[in-house]
């Protein structure tokens, strides 16, 4: 099943969930957005529309959404963003290798090229001490027990990258792939550049000062 956080993206929600039909369940998280997202994901065939009364941000809607996957009883939960910048080739390759060992614990795509500074040092990183090339790729995919040993998607603002560095620094198997993301037809979702550098590196010290170092 599909986890797709959203925030004002009614213009790209419709293209998004189309792709993902065929595949399996779609719960969309309207992170309390201000413009129709959640009527036109609903409208465009999405299994479960969660609403968000105050919006909390990338790694809350993600908790939102996967706490309320985990008490449906899915296996695996895939996420990939609602700005249609995933292919349907990398979702499909994501879903293929997830299922395929039921050792995997997470699997993560690669964009073939990074849009801000910030991620290439969180990359560097998470490279040298997991094996993990692109932590903040938001295509990434777990199966339940990587869900369930960890109580929750997030416990902080890690913009996303949490759950799958505790599979890696827990040397739980995880495999990556690359891909190349299409162009973008909105607004980031980070915010401005200096801003969505600042978030990211401030998840990557909270990190490295702090989660490294807890069992």
């Amino acid at each position: 099943m599909f986890v797709v956080p959203a925030f004002n993206e009614a213009a790209t929600i419709t293209r998004v969930v189309s792709l993902l039909l065929p595949l399996g369940d779609i719960f969309v998280v309207d992170d309390c957005s201000s413009d129709e997202t959640g009527s036109v994901a609903l409208n465009a065939g999405a299994t479960l529309i969660l609403r968000c009364e105050q919006n909390r941000g990338y790694d809350g809607a993600l908790d939102c959404g996967f706490k309320a996957a985990f008490a449906k009883g899915y296996s695996y939960f895939v996420t990939c963003d609602a700005d249609g910048q995933h292919p349907i080739s990398a979702i499909e390759n994501a879903c293929k290798i997830l299922t395929s060992d039921s050792g995997i614990q997470l699997v993560m795509g690669v964009r073939k090229s990074f849009q801000r500074p910030a991620e290439a040092i969180f990359s560097i990183f998470t490279r040298l001490f997991y094996g993990i090339s692109d932590p903040l790729s938001g295509l990434k995919g777990y199966s339940r027990r990587a869900l369930g040993t960890n109580g929750a998607f997030g416990s902080y603002p890690s913009v996303g990258t949490e759950l799958a560095l505790r599979v890696a620094k827990h040397k739980r198997k995880f495999r990556e792939f690359s891909f190349d993301v299409l162009p973008r037809l909105d607004k980031p979702r980070f915010g401005s550049r200096f801003k969505a550098n600042f978030r990211i590196i401030l998840a990557m010290v909270r990190w490295f000062s702090w989660y490294q170092f807890k069992k």
